[in-house]
């Protein structure tokens, strides 16, 4: 597919390749999850179709250190119950992306990071993605961590990091404090 011009209402622009990440205004390769982002996000994977995110249904979410591939950038409005990982903005900037989680790697899911208020762009992908391959930046963890890591699995010894690729990032508690303990 050829590059298209993607820009907002400041002139400022860059090119975007389907299959390509942008980063700094250019393609850039894959991209992949970081779990300080989206990993556990309830909210974090959305349906999409033809340039629109369905704030209404979750498609599951991103654990850490999966592959994506962004297919397209778009901006949308946000419901006020969505936007609690984003801010809502007047719009939000939303990728298209493809993932091998959940199973159908063809198909594209929306997933918001970032947000436009009065002309003014936010952008959380450092916050979100890595852009360099985990496994290269973090290969010091060794053979037996990395397994675990990539089949989404804890194990004894792992460190708070290792754990949070792993799993994801907690993002609401679940468990309750009684009288009498947990």
């Amino acid at each position: 597919m050829p590059a298209q011009e993607t820009g907002d209402r400041s002139g400022r622009s860059g090119v975007f390749e389907e299959g390509a990440a942008v980063v700094d205004g250019g393609p850039e390769g894959p991209v992949w999850e970081d779990d300080l982002g989206l990993g556990g996000w309830a909210d974090g994977l959305l349906p999409y179709a033809g340039r629109h995110a369905d704030y209404a249904k979750s498609a599951g979410t991103l654990l850490g250190a999966e592959p994506l591939v962004v297919k397209d950038a778009f901006e949308q409005v946000a419901p006020k119950s969505a936007t609690v990982r984003i801010p809502g903005g007047d719009r939000q900037v939303l990728l298209a992306l493809r993932c091998r989680i959940p199973a159908d790697p063809a198909k594209e899911y929306a997933v918001p990071v970032g947000m436009c208020r009065a002309g003014d762009f936010t952008f959380y992908t450092d916050e979100i993605f890595f852009y360099d391959d985990p496994h290269e930046l973090y290969k010091h963890w060794g053979t037996k961590i990395w397994a675990a890591v990539d089949a989404h699995q804890v194990i004894l010894g792992m460190n708070e990091r290792e754990v949070e690729l792993s799993l994801g990032q907690v993002s609401k508690s679940v468990s309750t404090i009684t009288a009498t303990g947990w």
